[in-house]
């Protein structure tokens, strides 16, 4: 399958992507609405937040380094699909494909309840 799909680097971020054909440089609010599904390898961000409200599909690859208090937690696991990543002694990470590729091609979407308990727990 080819996938359409942008980047959409943190504004802090140190890695460089702007010579990436695929590379945008909107504020996240302006981009979200383009996509059906958000990916995200971190989840400390202003960005990740605002698509937990959202009706998107949202994949979070999970380095090790996403520690939750225990009710934001249980928001992050009925609200993302989670890939773990692995993190090789060279700062080289790997993940599942096939994982990847199932839970973008899932017909799984975030039900109305699931979002609605979501918009709750950040009012």
């Amino acid at each position: 399958n080819n996938y359409y799909f942008k980047i959409k680097a943190h504004p802090d971020s140190i890695i460089l992507f702007n010579k990436n054909k695929n590379y945008v440089n909107k504020p996240f609010l302006k981009l979200i609405n383009d996509f059906d599904i958000l990916l995200f390898d971190h989840s400390t961000s202003t960005a990740f937040c605002e698509s937990l409200v959202s009706n998107k599909k949202i994949i979070l690859i999970d380095h090790k380094q996403n520690e939750f208090e225990s009710n934001f937690k249980k928001i992050v696991k009925n609200r993302c699909s989670i890939i773990n990543a692995n993190l090789d002694m060279f700062g080289n990470f790997s993940i599942d494909l096939d994982h990847l590729r199932s839970c973008i091609e899932s017909k799984d979407w975030p039900s109305k309840e699931i979002i609605s308990q979501t918009k709750s727990y950040f009012s």
